[in-house]
Order: structure tokens, then sequence, then C-alpha cells
């Protein structure tokens, strides 16, 4: 995910080993963490959506996050397609 949302940013014309290219790699990963974190699961319980997380699509629009001027404190994760985001809760008594 990291490397595909690295592919998409503007202007990769920062020197190996520069600022601005660990700049680069350390919000790529941020975004992809985001989004990792909430969405690792046993695949036999819950539906990931791997394939939607891997898109181009998707990293197109993860990209949009990332800011060559300021680092990224609180990366919220994504919704990738064909999910539903929703939840339940029930509360049940003995009646």
């Amino acid at each position: 995910m990291a490397l595909n949302v690295l592919e998409q940013l503007p202007g990769n014309t920062s020197e190996y080993g520069s600022a601005e290219y660990f700049h680069r790699m350390i919000e790529a990963m941020r975004i992809a963490f985001a989004d990792t974190r909430y969405y690792v699961a046993d695949p036999d319980k819950v539906h990931v959506p791997v394939r939607e997380m891997l898109s181009k699509e998707y990293a197109r629009e993860r990209a949009k996050l990332f800011s060559a001027e300021r680092a990224s404190c609180d990366v919220k994760r994504g919704s990738p397609a064909n999910m539903c985001n929703t939840c339940s809760f029930c509360a049940v008594d003995r009646d």
C-alpha cells in the first residue's frame, strides 16, 4: 500500500537519503499503516478488502493526504470501495 501511495505522489525528484526522500517514505507508510491497523483481521472471520486496498485508484485517493510541507500527526483510515462501514450493537436482558 505504501508503495502504491508513493507511486501516486507528485514530483519525485528528491535525492536518495535526503530529508525530502525520507519525508515521502515516512508519510506514505503513515497513510498505509492507518488503513492496515484498522483493517487487520482474520479473513476467515471478517471481510478484509485487500483487493480494494491495493488498487491504484485507492492509492490515488489516499495520496491526496500527503503534504510536502508538513508531517501528518493523525492520519485517519480510508474507506476502500465496497466497504459498508456500518456496525450493530444489541443489548439483551432476560425478558
